[in-house]
């Protein structure tokens, strides 16, 4: 819905609730956005209201009995997918109530491992991580 915001929204753990890292051998780029490592996200299916605007591949991992959710980007072996939606601050109990009645499996063919949100004065910023699936598809 608002690809141009959310590509712009930092990469950090104040706005996604996740830690980055780098690849072994690797650095992620600083001060990182979505739009450095995302992909836009391609609407196949119109009748979904709060479709992603971005996904991001990579590897996610739940440390210290979940206290510590960390993300490194891996955009060739990556197993999940950062998914990243843009919505109106005032749809986010249109958009939790949609959630739930909505099967993940006809969506995105995987259960959400992670799920955190975030707004700032404008629109609020949903982060979800499902398991990489091939019928997700970005421009």
């Amino acid at each position: 819905m608002f690809k141009d915001k959310v590509e712009t929204i930092p990469l950090d753990k104040e706005h996604t609730g996740l830690t980055f890292e780098a690849l072994p051998g690797e650095t992620l780029i600083q001060d990182a956005i979505v739009g450095d490592y995302g992909e836009k996200i391609m609407v196949t299916e119109k009748s979904f209201n709060y479709y992603p605007d971005y996904a991001i591949r990579g590897i996610y991992q739940k440390i210290d009995k979940g206290q510590q959710h960390i993300f490194t980007p891996d955009p060739n072996d990556g197993i999940h997918l950062l998914l990243i939606t843009g919505i109106p601050k005032t749809h986010l109990e249109k958009w939790e109530k949609w959630d739930k009645e909505q099967e993940k499996s006809d969506l995105y063919n995987s259960p959400t491992v992670f799920k955190s949100y975030w707004e700032d004065s404008r629109l609020g910023y949903i982060f979800e991580i499902v398991y990489f699936n091939l019928t997700v598809h970005t421009l």
